[in-house]
């Protein structure tokens, strides 16, 4: 038993998704999340900086004294993730794209991942599609525009479906049968996402395994908390007020 919190980040609010999920899931948990807001988004950055961004958020976090961190943001778990366990004594669940399921699943031989540029780019991702994508056809689709919409708030509004639906329209010819969202931020989109593309196209997230996979290292180190409700703290590093009505609006009531 340890009654100390979950800590979480994100450079924005995507991760807000994989919280959401663990709140769900363990809801006797506290949860401290940190966005990295200021310095937001991940994406176009160099390794160097994501490790070092992720380094700061963890450091930030454990100042929280934490006893889990869970790098809710796939650009840091593809390329700080290693860089994170060897510098820090805490245990650390990380996010990848749900590659391996789609690939298992898709009978066209087809599959498409929406990510950010660094986490299409990062060794972790080619190993993943190395190792579970051979004789697949995997394609790479780069969307940064889909964060930002989340980032400002906008992913309700009208002209976003008109956004999205543009990006995505190619799939729709292109015979694939699974997109996997490799974002946490697109988690805020996925019906959109999901209307755009149709029903012949399967949509996989990596959320509820990431909160699966928190669940079972909590209780393994007998680390689950014993209380009947979690409370959920939100910190950012760039302005806390509008992080917190975005938050409030992406999770609708449930940080009442």
């Amino acid at each position: 038993m340890d009654q100390r919190p979950v800590g979480v980040f994100d450079s924005g609010v995507g991760g807000l998704s994989v919280a959401r999920e663990i709140r769900r899931l363990l809801p006797g948990e506290d949860i401290v999340y940190f966005a990295d807001q200021a310095n937001c988004p991940y994406g176009p950055r160099s390794t160097d900086e994501i490790r070092a961004l992720a380094s700061t958020a963890t450091a930030r976090l454990l100042a929280r004294d934490v006893k889990v961190v869970v790098v809710a943001c796939n650009t840091a778990s593809t390329t700080a993730l290693v860089h994170l366990r060897e510098t820090f004594p805490i245990p650390f669940i990380g996010i990848v794209p749900a590659i391996k399921p789609a690939c298992a699943l898709s009978r066209s031989g087809k599959v498409a991942v929406l990510a950010t540029a660094a986490t299409l780019m990062s060794g972790a991702f080619e190993a993943l599609v190395q190792r579970h994508g051979q004789g697949m056809q995997v394609l790479r689709v780069p969307c940064p525009e889909f964060v930002e919409i989340v980032e400002m708030g906008r992913a309700d509004e009208s002209e976003t479906e008109r956004v999205v639906g543009r990006k995505l329209a190619p799939l729709r010819s292109a015979g694939v049968d699974h997109l996997v969202l490799g974002c946490t931020h697109f988690e805020f989109l996925r019906r959109t996402i999901e209307k755009s593309v149709g029903s012949g196209i399967q949509v996989i997230g990596a959320v509820k395994p990431v909160a699966e996979q928190t669940a079972k290292v909590l209780d393994r180190a007998d680390l689950l908390a014993q209380r009947d409700a979690g409370t959920l703290r939100l910190e950012t590093s760039g302005d806390t007020r509008t992080f917190e009505m975005l938050g409030r609006r992406l999770l609708r009531d449930e940080l009442a």
